[in-house]
């Protein structure tokens, strides 16, 4: 069993920080793009363009793992977002304004850096794996499928609170961040 299940953190997502047409499920952990507003309460916390939303709780210090279930969408990204990074209008995932993202979009795993990094990928990834390592600085993606290294951002300008950060760009497409059982 990968060293890394020992971090394992129970990620919930936090509904004020979701775009309005997200619709999230009671345990907070599987979340759905709907064409139309789904809530009208938005607060300064939310994403009002991009369909994102953050989890519950940010990390400073140590190790932490989770997986996403990403069957269900040809277009999402997933990653680190730090606690000051732009929620309102047009964002840029890119590490300078505090996103260490990868994604799927039009059929190609990118890595959200400048410039753009197109990934090759031997086999898509039913889930993928953030391991965010705060005092080595990196955020490493894993292919759970094979477990294989999709790509690490290492020496990462961390200077706040990471949170673990979900963008879905399909409609009626959905992620589900996985229970991982214990072996």
């Amino acid at each position: 069993n990968p060293k890394f299940l020992l971090f394992v953190d129970d990620i919930k997502v936090d509904g004020d920080t979701a775009h309005p047409n997200l619709s999230i499920d009671a345990d907070k952990k599987r979340f759905t793009h709907k064409s139309h507003a789904q809530k009208t309460t938005q607060t300064e916390k939310s994403f009002d363009s991009a369909v994102c939303v953050l989890g519950s709780e940010g990390f400073s210090s140590g190790k932490h793992y989770w997986e996403v279930d990403v069957e269900k969408s040809n277009d999402w990204d997933l990653g680190v977002a730090g606690k000051s990074a732009q929620r309102k209008g047009p964002i840029s995932l890119s590490p300078k304004d505090q996103f260490w993202v990868l994604g799927l979009s039009s059929k190609n795993y990118w890595v959200r850096n400048e410039p753009l990094t197109r990934l090759a990928v031997q086999k898509n990834p039913r889930k993928v794996g953030v391991y965010l390592d705060c005092e080595e600085k990196s955020v490493t993606f894993f292919n759970v499928t094979d477990m294989s290294v999709m790509f690490t951002f290492k020496d990462c300008a961390f200077s706040e609170e990471l949170y673990p950060f979900f963008k879905i760009s399909q409609k009626e497409s959905t992620i589900r961040i996985s229970s991982i059982e214990e072996e």
